[in-house]
């Protein structure tokens, strides 16, 4: 049949085909647009957020003035004059812990179905109170000096981050020969 070849041959203008009917055009703009303000809207929030950490200053300032208001001289350098070592001073602190359990949140007060939040808790040393422990064993030596102090807070790493494990305090307990 010549007729039906020719109908075979025949094609439908672009806007009546499946791929390019209006309302596909509109889909097609509108994802566009959702794509191009999704990346707008993810570029601002880096560059609001920024990429870096902020920086974070930490200071600890240990006071010697008590002491040497007493005529003890404590000092991180060694004693530049005249003076007599006693000995080497190393004390490890190793802090108490407790658990503190928090009850706020418990339904029950039944010890074996109350839920019970807990944590570990350290004993609180001050450095003043860790530089006391160091200067009481100096003068238990018949010192007036510590040189070459160190106090230290160590750690140990673990998988889940660090982890506080105990104090450090080193010196030499220093006789300072008085001035004839």
């Amino acid at each position: 049949m010549p007729g039906r070849k020719e109908l075979q041959n025949v094609q439908m203008p672009p806007e009546h085909s499946q791929f390019h009917t209006p309302d596909n055009t509109k889909m097609k703009a509108a994802m566009k647009l959702k794509i191009f303000s999704t990346i707008i809207i993810v570029s601002a929030m880096m560059a609001i957020s920024g990429c870096g950490t902020p920086t974070q200053i930490y200071t600890s300032i240990l006071d010697f003035r008590p002491y040497s208001d007493e005529g003890l001289f404590i000092s991180p350098n060694s004693y530049p004059e005249a003076h007599k070592t006693l000995g080497e001073i190393y004390i490890e602190v190793h802090p108490g812990k407790s658990m503190a359990y928090d009850k706020s949140d418990s339904k029950f007060q039944d010890p074996l179905y109350g839920r019970r939040s807990s944590r570990q808790v350290y004993e609180n040393f001050k450095s003043e109170d860790l530089l006391e422990l160091c200067v009481q064993e100096a003068v238990k030596l018949g010192a007036n000096g510590v040189s070459n102090f160190r106090l230290k807070a160590i750690y140990t790493y673990t998988r889940n981050g660090r982890l506080f494990s105990h104090y450090e305090i080193t010196g030499l307990a220093i006789k300072i020969e008085e001035p004839r």
